[in-house]
This record gives C-alpha cells, structure tokens and sequence, in this order.
C-alpha cells in the first residue's frame, strides 16, 4: 500500500497513485468481506467464494495486491481454527507467483525486526508461517523458489513453523524435499517433528 501524503509537490504524478492506493484499500475491504462469507459459508458454497475471492485478488497489482493479501492472512488467523486455516492454504496457493513473493517479501522484513530485544522471530505468530508455508508449497511456483522460502524456516526455534516446514515439504514432494524430511526423521530434536516426519516419509514412499 501506498504511505504518506499526496499533497503538495506539483508534479501531477501524486494523486494518480493516490487513486491506486485508494483502489487498493476497497479492494482489501472486499476481500476481507468475502474471506468471511466463505469461512461461515455451507462447505458447498465455499468453492464458489473461492473463485470470486481469487477474481478479485488477480486482479489487483503490486504492492497493492500484497496489501490485499495481508488483509486477508489477519481474516483468516483471526478465525482461529484448522478450517480457518486450510481456506487460506487453499485459496492463496492458487494464487502462483504473487503468494511466494509476498512469503519472500513477509520473511525478510520480518528478518529486518529482529534485534537483541526480540522475544522471537518469524512473527506475528505461528498460523501466519503455517498459512504461508503451506501456501506457497501449493503453489505453481517453481520447485526452486517454493524450496527456497521453505528452507529458510527449516531452522526456526518455534515448534509451529518446523511442524509448517515438514508439511510443506510433503507437499512439494520430490528427492530434496525426501532428504529434508529423513534429516528432520532422523536427527531433530523434537519428537514430535521427528514423528511427523516420519509420517510424511511414509506418505511419500508408499
């Protein structure tokens, strides 16, 4: 989204992308409403939202559409439950390129806030990693820009982004994806990650 004011400067350029960032904000406003009619949605009707959702989204640009998508990722973790979440999986992966951008995007200006007083990193939380990771390896992105994002969190501290890089790399499946997972089987040192990854390598062998 566009900061700042756009008063003042004389050029003519301004209030151009004073209009964009204004389109942009409806956009946002939109979506939010039609993220929420799907979630209350009969499970029937909730493709239908999907595609509209989707229309929508594909059709806002840039920065704009990265805005749109923040919106919605609050929608969504604000629903705070497993169905919450799936949706968003769901839909955002189907949204290619655009979503593995706005992950590459999201992870360095969260790496940018990490500082000696942090209590942690990859914030907000936990389901906005889980949303973006699984996401993104859904996408019809490359293999190698979905792998990229998904390893950079293969080392997180929190349970809930490790648990969200397992998954994703069943999801992207493949030889690299199949070492990960063995290395996270046999060596990490939770047991549950080891357990799930476990799991996805009997999933991906059988």
């Amino acid at each position: 989204m566009i900061h700042g004011t756009v008063f003042g400067s004389g050029t003519g350029t301004e209030p151009c992308a004073r209009t964009e960032s204004q389109k942009g904000s409806v956009a946002a406003t939109l979506l939010c409403l039609m993220t929420r009619n799907m979630l209350s949605a009969k499970p029937a009707q909730q493709a239908t939202w999907r595609k509209r959702i989707l229309s929508v989204l594909m059709k806002v640009r840039g920065s704009e559409r990265a805005h749109c998508i923040d919106q919605m990722l609050r929608v969504f973790v604000s629903e705070n439950g497993p169905h919450a979440l799936d949706a968003a999986i769901d839909t955002l992966s189907q949204t290619g390129i655009s979503i593995v951008d706005y992950a590459w995007n999201y992870l360095k200006s969260d790496i940018a806030h990490w500082g000696p007083t942090s209590e942690r990193a990859y914030e907000p939380n936990d389901d906005y990693w889980y949303i973006l990771l699984r996401a993104v390896a859904r996408s019809d992105a490359s293999e190698l820009d979905r792998m990229r994002i998904v390893l950079c969190c293969a080392n997180a501290t929190c349970r809930g982004i490790r648990e969200a890089v397992v998954e994703s790399l069943r999801d992207i499946g493949g030889p690299v994806a199949l070492a990960r997972l063995q290395k996270f089987a046999a060596k990490n040192a939770d047991p549950f990650i080891c357990k799930i990854a476990r799991e996805a390598l009997e999933d991906m062998e059988s």
